[in-house]
């Protein structure tokens, strides 16, 4: 797959067995436009119905691979996170979905300010 070689932002995300939750949450990872970003999925256990989805999704910046067995949350997160290549990373639940340009406004501030060295955004519950 196509993906930006040098992003500056990792979307994260790992999922298993919530076929209910992860495709929205997917299509607001999608959905965002700032450049250069990454998105990286992890299917938790070989999550077939997860693994199909995206086999599906012909989006140059989405890097995806599964585990074999569940490895839980924790680990879960390390691995996908590991696997990102951004100078910031936003590691997503299967749960969450990202409104329309949510990480432009937080990138723009750790950008401008150097010190700053974590950046949260308020939650609207819908």
């Amino acid at each position: 797959m196509n993906h930006a070689p040098n992003p500056l932002v990792s979307l994260c995300m790992a999922t298993y067995l919530r076929m209910d939750l992860f495709p929205e949450s997917l299509q607001g990872l999608l959905r965002q436009t700032y450049e250069p970003l990454e998105i990286v999925v992890l299917a938790e256990g070989a999550d077939e119905e997860a693994i199909r989805v995206l086999k599906t999704c012909a989006y140059p910046r989405l890097r995806w691979f599964s585990t074999a067995q569940p490895s839980g949350m924790v680990k879960a997160w390390n691995l996908v996170c590991k696997a990102s290549k951004g100078k910031y990373f936003l590691f997503c639940a299967h749960d969450d979905v990202l409104l329309d340009g949510a990480i432009d406004g937080q990138v723009e501030l750790m950008e401008k300010h150097e010190s700053i060295g974590f950046c949260q955004c308020r939650l609207h519950l819908h």
